[in-house]
């Protein structure tokens, strides 16, 4: 996108970020609130109160969202218009997790989009740590220490919180079995080996 359209684009996706818009997309009514853009790439993304994300692009819909959100400024606060402000509400954005394995400490990072403190919980067959309250001012990344422990596909439901909202969504994680390791040196070994690679002491 040239430099001058970016211009041109930016007041009015600063304006709508947070705000609730209708689309119709493929004969599909979306309705959610405008929660990231992409001048680069010229895309704005929604998000559904379930949690679905979609991404449009700029130049298909911005007659349709200039329209509506200055029909919505002259009309508001006499009744409700196609274009409204919305609550401010935490919003999972994606969770990754670098290999787990049962019964020992990893990782779970969780990207969080929100405005203020906010808190995250898990719920599934693991230990955490509560990382406590967190600020953020946009995007930022929650990092929580989790030990699970059963291994293969762990359903974990994850929730953040603000002082008004909440949202969760529930992953899959993957974990797998416990590395063994050499009772005398400590070093991680193969499965089924008789000696350890690092100081030649008997396993097993």
């Amino acid at each position: 996108m040239k430099d001058q359209t970016k211009g041109d684009y930016k007041a009015l996706l600063e304006a709508l970020l947070n705000r609730e818009v209708y689309l119709v997309a493929r004969g599909e009514k979306i309705v959610g609130k405008v929660v990231r853009y992409n001048l680069d790439y010229g895309e704005i993304y929604i998000e559904t109160k379930n949690g679905d994300w979609y991404g449009f692009r700029l130049s298909k819909f911005e007659k349709y969202l200039r329209e509506t959100y200055s029909e919505s400024e002259k009309r508001a606060p006499k009744r409700a218009s196609a274009l409204r402000p919305v609550s401010d509400s935490p919003s999972i954005i994606g969770i990754d997790c670098p290999e787990l394995r049962v019964g020992e400490w990893g990782r779970l990072l969780v990207r969080v989009s929100d405005s203020g403190s906010v808190s995250l919980s898990l719920e599934g067959d693991l230990e955490w740590f509560n990382p406590g309250a967190v600020e953020l001012s946009g995007d930022g990344v929650v990092e929580v220490p989790v030990r699970p422990r059963t291994s293969g596909e762990l359903p974990v439901r994850v929730v953040v919180k603000s002082s008004s909202s909440e949202s969760s969504r529930i992953i899959w994680l993957k974990v797998a079995e416990k590395t063994a390791r050499c009772p005398a040196c400590g070093t991680p070994v193969e499965p089924g080996a008789k000696y350890c690679w690092n100081c030649g002491a008997k396993l097993g």
